[in-house]
């Protein structure tokens, strides 16, 4: 009974050292896999910090190329702006406007203003109720109503596609008749067409006007 006792107790002794071994090897095998993975993985960090340098390098320098390209675009839209101002306007040959009314009439002193955006053949206003864009004569001078410019040309007619491309306008409240007999003054009105007049008689009664007013 002893001796069988004894060698059952030797059995389970062999099976424990054997079980203890396999879980020491386990455990043994557990930690090499984490040091491989950790020897792995170190690697693959330091290469992403790298990568993640580099690209964050990349991106300082396209912003700085940005800003340098951005500053040259800027400087070129001045330079363009200020060449823009040295080329004379051009008025399109096929942009020419046809006259909406033309018609020589006669101003008395004080008497009726004229509608210059009016198609009636004596620029009639057919009321009273505005005093924009209008030309009548006090006596002494032309006079203009309310948001119309003058010029006079230096050269040439007055003409649709010269008062166009012209610069220099003023607004202007009243024009001396004696400065108006040569056709080189354009009216610029409210409304943003174009006008010419001349002055071809005049005395403290009556003023006689030529009036081209172009679309």
């Amino acid at each position: 009974m002893t001796s069988e006792s004894t060698r059952m107790d030797r059995g389970t002794s062999h099976i424990q050292r054997r079980n203890a071994l396999l879980s020491l090897g386990t455990a043994i095998l557990g930690i090499v896999t984490a040091a491989i993975t950790l020897i792995l993985t170190i690697p693959t960090i330091v290469d992403r910090d790298g990568r993640i340098a580099s690209l964050s390098e990349q991106l300082t320098a396209a912003e700085a190329t940005a800003e340098a390209r951005q500053e040259m675009i800027s400087d070129l839209r001045s330079e363009n702006s200020d060449l823009r101002q040295l080329v004379p306007f051009e008025v399109d040959p096929e942009d020419a406007h046809d006259i909406r009314a033309a018609a020589s009439v006669t101003l008395a002193k004080k008497g009726d203003r004229l509608d210059l955006n009016s198609t009636l053949p004596n620029f009639s206003r057919g009321d009273n109720s505005t005093y924009s864009d209008t030309i009548y004569y006090d006596g002494t001078n032309v006079r203009l109503g309310y948001g119309v410019s003058s010029l006079v040309l230096k050269d040439g007619s007055a003409s649709y596609e010269a008062c166009a491309a012209a610069t220099g306008w003023a607004e202007t409240t009243s024009l001396e008749p004696h400065l108006l007999a040569e056709p080189t003054t354009c009216l610029r009105l409210q409304t943003g067409r174009y006008a010419a007049v001349k002055v071809t008689q005049f005395d403290e009664t009556t003023a006689d006007v030529a009036i081209t007013v172009w679309e």
